[in-house]
């Protein structure tokens, strides 16, 4: 018992961060990178230049964060109501979309949101193609998609910029 008290003690817990409040003012947030996952099938790789291009965009938007970090009240706040986000702790966030239309409502996109100082924040998104693009998507000549286990994954940073 005692050997099992003494191993415990020596075991490291993770510190606890302490809650990071970022600042009021102008953030502007880019998308730092991008990777199609390898299970994407070869035809639809092409097709997928446009979506990529179309989140690869820098944006900003003046926040005022009420004193702590809730990434609920970016763009718009709340009203996003296919977005269900869940807290993790102070600094950080994970969320998932889904489409109840989509083949059992399964999440088409996962993201997880964090607070890393003041002036900054990190995301990461995962799309889920097969979800996003359902059993039936086609190309423009009506040919089948061949979506399955094919991700999209985006990493973004928000930064205050005034």
């Amino acid at each position: 018992m005692r050997l099992t008290a003494l191993l415990a003690s020596f075991i490291a817990l993770p510190a606890l961060a302490e809650p990071i409040v970022p600042l009021d003012g102008l953030w502007t947030t880019r998308t730092v990178s991008s990777e199609i996952g390898e299970d994407c099938s070869e035809g639809l790789r092409p097709m997928l230049a446009p979506l990529i291009a179309s989140l690869l965009v820098t944006q900003s938007e003046e926040m005022a964060w009420g004193g702590r970090f809730d990434p609920r009240e970016m763009s718009g706040g709340p009203a996003h109501q296919s977005v269900t986000w869940t807290q993790l702790d102070d600094n950080t966030w994970e969320a998932v979309m889904a489409d109840p239309e989509l083949s059992e409502g399964r999440p088409a996109v996962g993201m997880r949101m964090e607070a890393v100082a003041p002036d900054r924040i990190e995301a990461a998104m995962i799309f889920d193609l097969e979800q996003m693009m359902g059993d039936d998507a086609t190309d423009m000549e009506g040919v089948p998609i061949d979506a399955e286990n094919c991700t999209l994954s985006l990493e973004a940073v928000s930064t205050l910029t005034r």
